[in-house]
């Protein structure tokens, strides 16, 4: 018997799109569990660090999610990069919150070290709003190489931090 893959999939109808964004602060959101030796929430944090010692103050980083053991560790690297202004954690929302608010963000980011498919990219594109992935093989395959989406060498915030420069506003 042939077989066919059908990977997980998301109704892009239910995502709303169409949200005129303030400008004067880039919004960068990263959904799923604050494990950050899985999920990566560390790599970002310290690119934000990087990126305001820069000179780039307007940025925006909201964690949605919650449900790990990481928050503690985080809220220490936050306070150590000087970055408590610029991050917040938003406790764990109902699916409808994510396809009605995604769009309020310019930029969703999977920083992990380790994932499977990934349907919080997935859920981003349909929103249509930039993503920003780590170039481990599962969301790589999900933004097609590149086609769909930006991504950084894994577990390299210097990387990370030059890519994210691209997509904010001067």
């Amino acid at each position: 018997l042939d077989s066919e893959i059908i990977l997980n999939g998301i109704n892009e109808k239910d995502f709303i799109h169409n949200k005129e964004i303030k400008k004067n602060t880039f919004k960068i959101i990263q959904i799923g569990r604050l494990l950050h030796k899985i999920k990566g929430q560390d790599i970002l944090l310290k690119a934000i660090a990087i990126l305001k010692e820069q000179g780039l103050h307007n940025i925006e980083v909201t964690f949605l999610g919650g449900n790990g053991t990481s928050q503690p560790f985080l809220e220490e690297l936050i306070k150590e990069y000087n970055i408590s202004d610029n991050v917040h954690f938003m406790a764990p929302k109902p699916h409808s919150y994510i396809e009605q608010h995604l769009c309020d963000f310019n930029l969703l980011i999977q920083p992990s070290r380790c994932e499977a498919f990934g349907l919080t990219i997935a859920e981003g594109m349909a929103a249509k709003i930039p993503i920003l992935i780590s170039d481990i093989p599962a969301p790589m395959e999900v933004i097609n190489q590149g086609e769909c989406g930006l991504y950084f060498k894994s577990d390299d915030s210097i990387d990370w931090t030059e890519v994210l420069v691209s997509p904010l506003p001067p």
